[in-house]
């Protein structure tokens, strides 16, 4: 029994892409239910974003968020720990001009930092390359800070059109 207690475990959750105030709703439900089952624990998470590049602006001219280049910032949220740092180790920090203009990566940002969780959040800015090279960067990161191996040529995207309901509450209640 006291091995189980110092396991650590990891859940994954993807949402679809979802507005606001869908989004908060769904966000809220899924950060108090972590909230909740943890109270005897430490819950870190991890929040990988990525934007297009015209949802970030920054004042200074030569920082990479004015460039083409596919970057990824990291910043902390929350009580800092030992698994947060590690995971930012390797990302750069966002200039202090960086503004993001992008509601539901707000919205998420917000509710973290009421319900008070360590987290890491990556911010990924899509350059000219597209998705597919944030998304190394991020398998890096997530390797490295894990001591895992990250492949590239297993990352296979495919992503369909997606259907919105015609009402906003079938989206969460079907």
């Amino acid at each position: 029994m006291d091995i189980l207690k110092h396991q650590e475990w990891v859940s994954l959750l993807l949402l679809e892409y979802y507005e606001p105030p869908i989004f908060s709703c769904i966000v809220n439900e899924v950060l108090r239910s972590i909230r909740g089952e943890s109270l005897s624990s430490t819950v870190s998470l991890i929040l990988p974003y990525i934007l297009p590049a015209t949802k970030l602006k920054c004042e200074d001219k030569d920082s990479s968020v004015n460039n083409n280049r596919s970057s990824l910032y990291g910043l902390h949220l929350g009580p800092v720990t030992e698994f947060t740092e590690d995971m930012l180790r390797e990302a750069e920090k966002p200039p202090l001009s960086l503004q993001i203009n992008y509601e539901p990566l707000a919205c998420l940002l917000q509710l973290v930092q009421f319900f008070n969780c360590p987290t890491a959040v990556l911010i990924g800015k899509r350059g000219m390359k597209g998705e597919h090279e944030v998304l190394h960067e991020v398998g890096e990161i997530l390797a490295s800070a894990f001591s895992l191996c990250f492949i590239k040529n297993r990352i296979k995207l495919s992503i369909g059109e997606t259907v919105k309901p015609k009402e906003p509450w079938c989206a969460l209640y079907g």
